[in-house]
């Protein structure tokens, strides 16, 4: 996927560490992988845990372009200690790479690079696995669930390859990360950007500070990446006192965004001359399946576009008279399946380029997606996928029945009798990190059903 992009001699620069106006060139990539994958046996599991530094990308090309068989799990540094230690008791990675000070048995220090650990465990052998899965990411945000995405080096190259070309990437483009790397949104942009020897400005700094946009004049961006909440926030901001003229396209996907948040995008998009695009994936796609450029579809505004290069979409009717059923997407981005636990990591291709999701919705006349409601659930508040199971396990392991729904925009969790509210919204946020203010919660004397609630 990178390889192109590390070839020798290749002097453009490629990362930029904002806290420290550091760079980094593809020279300077090719050469740390050279060194770096020297510290890992073939057919090996890596376990990163992943934030917005150079280090963990680095760490992650590296892995992703070596010739020698390796699978890596992606978890998101944020994950708590007692979730971490339970994923490597499931999986037994090979080696784990932290910026976490970890006591785990058998897991000895190799090598420190910064702040970031090298463990390694010498007693296991994982030759057995099928290193066709190449990379695992978490179905559930920050979690602790084992169940992982597995994908295949081909599913990342093929959409890596699509999503260029949809969104006319060029090697002049600079970019600045903006959500985790561990989420698959986040993780497509470096994959892209990387991909075609673009530039990407790392950054921890949220929008709300004025670091941000300090990087953003500063390495006069591009390019901008947000999920919903993202878009509303510089709405608050008055994006449109603070755009600059560098910027040429920006992305929105991770769920719904609202129309006159969408308006707004575009009636400033069309008067600053530069692209809005609208997305629609899955971390099981790899995670690109469709995208609309709105400049050019205003009248579509509220699809999420066609389908990219190399993807076909189905639509599974409810009934003949009916344009509405389940998402049925085919292509070989399409990923090779699940693992909730290490021996699933033996299997192969489970899905043969086919997924149904659990998104219902239509295609109009011109072959325009429209999503209409999610069936799964799974949530994509802020971007993060949210097992709502999860949430109503969770609270039913500390006593309190309830029926967890979400828009979107808010977790409403229903619970059948009186409890301290303030408990529960603390205990999502140390388990989901969901914000008490976009929580609520309601008591009824039974659980209703989705159709009888109002957000």
């Amino acid at each position: 996927m990178f390889k192109n992009s590390l070839l020798k001699n290749n002097k453009s620069i490629a990362l930029i560490d904002a806290s420290k106006n550091k760079t980094f060139t593809y020279s300077d990539i090719k050469s740390f992988k050279s060194k770096f994958e020297k510290n890992f046996k073939n057919k090996s599991l890596v376990l990163l845990l992943t934030s917005n530094s150079i280090f963990s990308i680095l760490s992650y090309v590296t892995l992703m372009a070596t010739n020698k068989k390796i699978i890596l799990l992606l978890i998101n540094e944020d994950i708590k200690e007692k979730f971490i230690k339970k994923i490597i008791r499931i999986y037994g990675p090979n080696y784990i790479l932290t910026n976490k000070k970890l006591n785990i048995k058998k897991y000895v220090t190799k090598k420190k690079y910064e702040n970031y650990f090298l463990l390694e465990n010498k007693l296991i052998n994982n030759k057995n696995l099928n290193f066709i899965n190449k990379l695992l990411i978490p179905t559930s945000g920050t979690t602790g669930n084992p169940k992982m995405v597995r994908l295949s080096l081909e599913n990342l190259n093929e959409n890596t390859k699509s999503i260029i070309k949809s969104l006319n990437i060029k090697k002049t483009d600079t970019t600045i990360t903006t959500m985790p790397m561990s989420y698959s949104y986040g993780l497509s942009i470096i994959n892209t950007f990387l991909s075609k020897s673009a530039k990407i400005v790392v950054c921890k700094d949220s929008i709300a500070t004025k670091n941000f946009w300090k990087y953003f004049n500063q390495y006069n961006i591009s390019n901008l990446n947000g999920v919903p909440k993202f878009y509303e926030f510089l709405n608050k901001l008055k994006f449109e006192n603070i755009y600059k003229d560098s910027l040429r396209f920006i992305t929105q996907a991770g769920g719904n965004l609202d129309l006159k948040y969408k308006k707004y995008l575009y009636n400033l998009s069309k008067a600053n001359n530069f692209i809005f695009y609208i997305m629609y994936g899955l971390t099981e796609a790899s995670p690109r399946v469709s995208v609309l450029n709105v400049n050019e579809n205003n009248n579509k505004i509220n699809s999420v576009g066609k389908p990219i290069k190399g993807v076909d979409i189905k639509i599974n009717l409810k009934t003949k008279n009916s344009k509405k059923g389940l998402i049925e997407i085919h292509g070989k981005n399409i990923c090779l399946g699940y693992s909730e636990k290490l021996y699933d990591l033996k299997k192969s291709d489970e899905n043969n380029s086919k997924l149904i999701s659990g998104d219902i919705g239509f295609l109009d006349k011109d072959k325009f997606l429209y999503i209409f409601k999610r069936k799964s659930r799974i949530s994509k508040i802020f971007g993060l996928r949210i097992n709502l199971d999860d949430m109503e396990e969770k609270l039913l392991k500390a006593g309190i029945k309830a029926k967890c729904l979400t828009n979107d925009k808010y977790i409403l969790i229903n619970i059948l009798k009186f409890s301290d509210k303030e408990k529960i919204k603390k205990m999502i946020y140390e388990s989901f990190g969901i914000n008490k203010n976009f929580i609520k919660i309601i008591i009824k004397n039974y659980i209703p059903k989705n159709k009888e609630i109002k957000f």
